[in-house]
């Protein structure tokens, strides 16, 4: 282990876990279940791509397009900078790539998600900047249902739970990292 991989365990261990306990966070999630789950929400989702549910990641992709172009949004910096904003927070790379298979046989092996549907975005990053951390939001809003349950009525809104999904992107990072995780 190399020395700046063995302070990022120690920061995340000494203050974004316990940070995340504090506030919550699933240590521990049941992965198989996410597609299940998103499929619940399929029609919800499929709304975003018709143009009948409001859509705070496709409202800020389309902006990103239009201000920067095609080539300028398609940029891999541009890309690795948003990348953190659209990570389904405390589900961590882990979960974003468990959800963006999910998304894929729901919306492109269908043919629902269409070329035509997902301009000017291609298909596959409509999936990976809108679908994926929509699909975020929802569960984290159900998440956070179960969680109160116990203690509190009522749910959350989906800016609420953005609130949560951006705060929670460190610990997900860690908890759930795909290459720490498999």
């Amino acid at each position: 282990m190399d020395k700046f991989e063995f302070c990022r365990i120690h920061v995340a261990e000494e203050k974004i876990v316990p940070l995340g306990v504090d506030r919550n966070y699933p240590l521990h999630i049941n992965f198989s279940e996410l597609p299940s789950r998103v499929e619940k929400m399929q029609a919800e989702l499929r709304g975003i791509i018709e143009g009948r549910v409001p859509s705070f990641y496709l409202d800020k992709a389309l902006s990103t397009y239009k201000r920067m172009g095609t080539l300028g949004a398609r940029n891999p910096h541009v890309i690795l900078a948003n990348v953190e904003q659209t990570m389904p927070g405390y589900y961590g790379s882990k979960g974003s790539a468990v959800l963006s298979e999910a998304l894929v046989k729901l919306f492109l092996e269908t043919n629902i998600l269409t070329h035509e549907l997902a301009r000017p975005q291609k298909p596959i990053e409509y999936v990976q900047q809108v679908l994926v951390p929509e699909a975020g939001l929802r569960l984290i809003t159900e998440d956070r249902l179960k969680f109160r349950r116990g203690a509190l009525e009522g749910s959350i809104s989906l800016e609420e739970a953005r609130e949560i999904m951006m705060d929670s992107v460190e610990f997900g990072n860690f908890m759930h990292d795909i290459e720490l995780n498999p």
